[in-house]
């Protein structure tokens, strides 16, 4: 197989065969190939796990001290949350982070504040030793 053949091989499995990487298991099963692939060519990799809330991890391939160059493919994409889009700052997960907060709590908090008007608008209505004795 030419480089060229090897190449097109690598850009349709991590292209087309898994695109996506929005959940964490796909984002897991992405660094564990792409880990493999880079051990099964002769690279020493290892696994750099992120320090900041989110829990984040990268694969470093080969020594990045002494490269002569260096190849980021991002994979951080952002979480899709009913749809709330929200700014995507790539490669800065505190950023990314705090500008995903309010969207990502916006349905919960409209929820919230849903369940605690029924509550009092209907608690008071429900008779409920009625509905209790009645069983």
């Amino acid at each position: 197989m030419s480089e060229k053949e090897e190449i097109r091989d690598l850009f349709l499995r991590y292209g087309i065969e898994m695109p996506r990487r929005f959940r964490r298991n796909e984002k897991d099963a992405f660094c564990n190939a792409a880990g493999k692939e880079f051990q099964k060519n002769g690279y020493p990799v290892k696994a750099i796990a992120g320090t900041y809330k989110v829990r984040a991890v990268d694969v470093a391939a080969n020594d990045l001290k002494n490269a002569e160059n260096i190849v980021i493919a991002n994979y951080d994409t952002p979480m899709h949350n009913f749809g709330n889009p929200f700014a995507y700052y790539p490669l800065n997960g505190p950023s990314s982070v705090k500008a995903s907060t309010l969207p990502y709590y916006t349905p919960q908090i409209i929820c919230m504040l849903i369940a605690i008007f029924f509550i009092f608008a209907y608690v008071g209505k429900i008779d409920f030793p009625h509905v209790l004795s009645s069983q």
